[in-house]
């Protein structure tokens, strides 16, 4: 599977929480690959990449027009990047590093990561749990993941391909993280507990519980607010992020009734 994508600058999106705090309409102008559900938030993406027969399987991708891309059907060899182009690619233990080396092998100069979190206390996903297909990573998945990635960080800028991590709130440490001008989050403190189900976009709806704080998307946060259920907090920095205060349930996300 080879693309020419040479010199061109591409948005990987990923699972993670953070994932559904991006607006990502300003970025139909770069080359984009969604990682199994992500294509939801960017339908107009032109990869889809899912590593797992089951997603496949299960018809989730059924809706996306672009190029789908199956991890069965590449070589996939090891947890290392891979630079040569039409070469295996490394694992990882996660689609989002094998996009990444595939980005990198297409000859993609400038890659920005969103959502790729690398953590589970804040959620396991943006999106409600895909019965049959999603379970909890165990501990050592997660850091599978962060080693890998945080080993091909310096390989990367040593073969010029710069890789911005758009996740302020990632576990990832090797790659330079800059936030989004288009991130739609705010910080809160819920003071009660809130579900909050979006009026445009993907039809899920998430369960806050009194006492946990963190960035919400700001149409959330603003009609807690206004509920009496919240309380604007000061965002730490970007590059630093976390949760603010005590945190004693991640939010989980509900199906539609």
């Amino acid at each position: 599977m080879t693309l020419d994508w040479s010199g061109q600058s591409v948005l990987i999106v990923a699972g993670g929480p953070s994932a559904g705090w991006v607006d990502l309409e300003p970025f139909r102008d770069r080359k984009v690959i969604a990682i199994n559900e992500a294509w939801r938030l960017c339908p107009w993406a032109d990869v889809l990449y899912g590593a797992d027969d089951a997603f496949w399987a299960a018809g989730r991708g059924n809706g996306f027009g672009g190029l789908k891309v199956r991890g069965s059907d590449l070589r996939i060899e090891g947890d290392a990047i891979q630079l040569a182009p039409g070469g295996p690619i490394g694992s990882g233990g996660t689609g989002t590093f094998q996009a990444l080396n595939l980005a990198v092998q297409w000859g993609a100069s400038r890659i920005g990561l969103v959502g790729l979190d690398c953590r589970t206390d804040l959620g396991e996903h943006w999106h409600a749990p895909v019965p049959g297909l999603e379970s909890r990573p165990a501990d050592t998945a997660v850091a599978r993941w962060v080693k890998a990635f945080d080993t091909a960080a310096p390989v990367l800028t040593a073969a010029g391909v710069q890789v911005v991590n758009h996740s302020g709130v990632s576990a990832l440490t090797g790659f330079r993280k800059e936030p989004l001008p288009e991130i739609t989050a705010m910080h809160v403190r819920f003071t009660e507990d809130f579900d909050y189900t979006p009026a445009t976009g993907p039809q899920t709806t998430t369960a806050y519980k009194a006492g946990w704080s963190g960035p919400v998307p700001t149409p959330c946060g603003r009609r807690a607010i206004a509920r009496g259920k919240a309380e604007a907090v000061d965002a730490p920095p970007r590059a630093e992020a976390v949760h603010v205060g005590p945190t004693p349930r991640a939010p989980h996300r509900k199906k539609k009734a």
